[in-house]
């Protein structure tokens, strides 16, 4: 395919990258990082500062302290924690050893970590003192599993540690368990290891760094392995993109995203540390207004976030500019968000706010919008440089051009190698060396792609033929003021084929309202006949993902 889209870059933009630093790894340009930027503040944490040359030493202690309890190069760890500071402490000490971090959302206590265990066969889990006994039922089927807690009060401000010591600590469930005696206390031990030094193992660009699971929407986790060279490929293609405002050692980001998730550990973590940035870390991403206050205080320049975040802002009906006068640029991530928020906090925020396009597969990000130029109404906006793109049509195989509808191929530095021990399902998503995103996409004339749907959700109507896609309906219903929430889903049909089913959160109405009547009246008007839904179903809360997409398996079910 003719890269089209490079006539779309913003200037300044390079369209292809000569310089990738091909011999580093993470943790060797974290070490530059500590050079340039030793007396920066690397993490911010509720009042609490930990500059860079204190987190150098914090890190290497942790990486001699995994290597203490057994811990070799190639095992890997979990990290089954929210924003804190132990979690960017234990990832740098994990990469520092050679080991694989695997980072897991810390709300997975039964089956789902069970599974994400199971897959990656970890030497080690660190998790909060707070969820130790409630993982345990898990933890102990695994029987070399080394369990370390961390504590939430451990770096916080003395104040606020002392107050949390006596007001939540018990209550809220914080002391480690006295009866799990398999149990070490990683703060603990930590704090003895630090003063001492010794060597670790040479890193390589080519070793797994980190073991993503991915596919949480399907139920079954796929571990999705990165290297150093394909995180460091896709932190020099955002940088460079960024490059029109963004300043090395300079910038603080507000670390939003949840680390544990691709699109957090590329964009805030790891382009945040070997940049010299500030990551003021946000340890409750739903607390809507402490992320705010932690803003304004720490004058973020830039946020990284998922759509439920701005939508959820501008419901607030504040004052939406008295925090964001620092922020620089907003990226929305994870999930699609609607052109109406991107217009209406801009105005409201005086922000800049993009969105962009990424899968844990390719480190995440392939696609994001220009900085300065336009932003079309639903794009996802450009390929990153040095990332190739084809739209494949998913009956013909055969590739297409501009304006037709088929599955994004994606190739490049940032595309990792496949899935931990699973070649059968590694072999499935490539194709003549091309990852296949299993996503919906067209592109325009400009080179913008714009994304429909995923290619498992599409529904095939009944016998005739026609393709519908449930994020279309979606962003149709959307529109109708009695919507609160919507997700679409497919039916199977007796005699073969499916048809759409529309489940709704309904706004608040008076008992006079039949809202199921008043949307089918709407779609009726506003869909083509084999797009309007069968049937309407009334639900409380739609299920999602912690990026906010829809799990429509739960409701197929």
């Amino acid at each position: 395919m003719e890269k089209i889209w490079l006539k779309s870059y913003d200037p300044g933009v390079p369209h292809e990258i000569s310089d990738y630093p091909a011999t580093k790894t993470l943790i060797s340009l974290f070490d530059e990082a500590v050079a340039s930027f030793s007396k920066r503040s690397a993490l911010v944490y509720l009042g609490k500062y930990i500059s860079y040359k204190e987190l150098d030493r914090l890190s290497r202690g942790a990486a001699m302290l995994l290597q203490s309890l057994g811990v070799k190069p190639g095992d890997r760890v979990v990290l089954h924690l929210p924003n804190i500071p132990q979690f960017v402490i234990a990832y740098l000490g994990i990469l520092r050893l050679g080991a694989i971090a695997v980072p897991v959302n810390p709300l997975y206590h039964d089956i789902d970590l069970n599974r994400v265990l199971e897959k990656t066969q970890p030497r080690a889990i660190i998790t909060l003192t707070k969820f130790v006994e409630s993982i345990h039922p898990v933890t102990k089927q695994f029987l070399d599993l080394l369990v370390l807690a961390v504590q939430v009060k451990e770096y916080l401000p003395f104040l606020k540690r002392f107050l949390f010591t006596l007001c939540l600590e018990k209550k809220g469930g914080h002391r480690l368990p006295d009866r799990l005696g398999n149990t070490l206390n990683f703060d603990h031990l930590l704090r003895k290891q630090v003063a001492h030094s010794t060597e670790m193992p040479a890193d390589s660009e080519e070793r797994t760094a980190v073991i993503q699971c991915t596919g949480g929407v399907t139920g079954e986790p796929k571990p999705t392995e990165l290297t150093n060279r394909n995180l460091v490929s896709n932190c020099v293609q955002i940088g460079r993109w960024l490059e029109v405002l963004f300043e090395k050692g300079e910038e603080t980001v507000a670390a939003v995203a949840p680390l544990f998730h691709i699109y957090g550990l590329t964009s805030i973590l790891n382009l945040g540390l070997i940049s010299g940035s500030t990551i003021v870390l946000i340890p409750d991403p739903r607390d809507l207004k402490m992320i705010l206050k932690e803003i304004r205080k720490n004058q973020a320049t830039i946020l990284p976030a998922v759509p439920w975040h701005f939508e959820k802002w501008l419901q607030m009906g504040i004052d939406l500019k008295q925090y964001f006068r620092s922020v620089k640029l907003c990226v929305s991530g994870g999930s699609a968000i609607a052109i109406e928020t991107i217009n209406d906090f801009e105005k409201k925020s005086g922000s800049r706010l993009i969105q962009g396009y990424g899968l844990s597969e390719a480190s995440p990000t392939t696609h994001i919008n220009p900085i300065v130029g336009r932003h079309k109404t639903g794009s996802v906006g450009l390929p990153l440089p040095d990332t190739k793109v084809k739209i494949i049509d998913p009956e013909t195989r055969q590739e297409v051009g501009p304006g037709i509808i088929g599955e994004l191929y994606i190739s490049g530095p940032q595309v990792g190698k496949g899935y931990f021990n699973d070649p059968e399902a590694t072999e499935a998503i490539f194709d003549d060396g091309w990852l296949k995103t299993g996503d919906i996409f067209y592109y325009d004339d400009d080179g913008h792609f714009f994304p429909v749907d995923r290619a498992k959700d599409m529904i095939y109507v009944g016998h005739s033929g026609f393709k519908v896609y449930p994020t279309q309906i979606e962003a149709v219903v959307k529109e109708h003021p009695l919507v609160e929430d919507v997700a679409i889903v497919g039916k199977q049909l007796p005699e073969g084929g499916e048809v759409p089913v529309m489940f709704i959160v309904p706004k608040p109405t008076g008992p006079e309202v039949n809202v199921a009547e008043e949307l089918c009246t709407f779609c009726k008007h506003r869909l083509v006949h084999y797009k309007v839904p069968r049937e309407i179903i009334i639900v409380e809360m739609i299920p999602k993902t912690v990026l906010g997409k829809p799990i429509r398996r739960l409701l197929r079910n």
